[in-house]
């Protein structure tokens, strides 16, 4: 158990099944970082106001705390490809949308319940799952005491964080009897690659009480693009097109929690690690125009060598850097060879109004 936080009863503790949900939380990444934070940016802000806009006027009245009422029993809601409900983490200044079931789809445009689990109203353990690169790459710095909100039509429930852990997937997870909150996605939540282990919260029931009000709108966050030409733009840019291994990622800067604790870390590294693969791509079709679109000032001659056998020795480490809410620049590193011959290879990038370029592009003998 992380951090010590768990009493010795709390390790007898079982949820039965969820070593099932351990199997598809987070879920595996079958396709890129970028796929999810298209949508995670907007499909997702789309399903929470279109939630909010249909909360009724007048909303049913729930027991205050320890029960639901009959006519609150039902609190999800049933649009066709909506949000069944809102899950709000305030520590975290995160707000996502709640949809049933975890497949990739899903998962890509919210955070997916469980469905062999209960829905809060049905007491027992509800289990929640989401990708790390997206509303669940910060829950690892949830501590005990910390509120979650499950926000129905018609009922909110507010959860207390207990305490959480790391598994291997496949594995059950200890968590405590009665009306739990259980949270998973995958570990490391820094890792742009797939892993095998897991990330779990386990948070207890505090109390239910009606939905008064409509829930604020998650602060906005500026977005970064990359300065992509029309041509590369409408390419899938993955690792099966321009053949570039993803490592890590680090944050270098003052920034704020909001931002810290939101989607736009991973956006920012999505759009550094697509003018690399688009870099790849550019120099294997000998196309210097587009590359003027995505690194101007900087000379073709530069990415050139790319075009040659090229292999990649060490996967790219990204480092995003800036301040409050703001990107400023962001450098990746890897080793690769080119033509027998190791190289270091060095980017750099600057932000301008949203915009992501390429400002240095070198290739360095190690």
């Amino acid at each position: 158990m992380m951090g010590g936080r768990h009493s010795a009863p709390a390790r007898r503790w079982w949820v039965a099944g969820l070593g099932a949900a351990l199997v598809v939380a987070g879920g595996a990444l079958a396709y890129r970082v970028e796929e999810f934070l298209h949508h995670s940016s907007s499909s997702a802000r789309a399903l929470v106001r279109d939630f909010e806009a249909s909360q009724p006027t007048t909303l049913a009245a729930g027991t205050g705390t320890g029960g639901v009422s009959p006519a609150a029993a039902s609190c999800t809601s049933t649009a066709p490809g909506g949000a069944r409900m809102l899950l709000e983490i305030p520590a975290l200044h995160e707000i996502a949308p709640v949809l049933e079931g975890t497949s990739d789809a899903t998962l890509g445009v919210g955070v997916g319940h469980l469905a062999s689990s209960p829905w809060p109203a049905a007491g027992g353990n509800t289990v929640l799952d989401a990708h790390d690169v997206t509303f669940f790459r910060s829950i690892d710095a949830l501590r005990r005491g910390d509120q979650v909100l499950l926000v129905g039509t018609c009922t909110t429930w507010r959860y207390e964080v207990s305490g959480s852990t790391v598994l291997e997937q496949g594995r059950p997870v200890a968590a405590a009897t009665g009306p739990h909150l259980v949270l998973v996605t995958c570990w490391p939540t820094d890792a742009l690659f797939y892993t095998t282990k897991r990330f779990v919260v386990v948070a207890r029931l505090a109390t239910v009480a009606p939905t008064r009000a409509v829930l604020p709108a998650a602060r906005r966050l500026p977005d970064v693009t990359a300065a992509l030409a029309p041509a590369l733009a409408a390419l899938h840019l993955d690792a099966s097109t321009a053949g570039v291994p993803l490592g890590t990622l680090s944050l270098d800067g003052r920034f704020d929690a909001s931002w810290l604790t939101s989607s736009r870390p991973l956006q920012a590294s999505d759009a550094a690690t697509r003018l690399l693969e688009a870099a790849v791509v550019a120099a294997r079709g000998r196309e210097p125009g587009p590359w003027r679109v995505m690194a101007p000032g900087v000379p073709f001659s530069a990415v050139e060598p790319l075009a040659g056998p090229l292999i990649w020795l060490a996967p790219v480490h990204v480092a995003i850097f800036g301040r409050g809410v703001q990107v400023t620049r962001a450098s990746l590193g890897a080793t690769v060879e080119i033509r027998g011959s190791p190289r270091d290879l060095a980017v750099t990038t600057a932000v301008r109004r949203g915009v992501m370029v390429i400002t240095r592009f070198e290739l360095l003998a190690p």
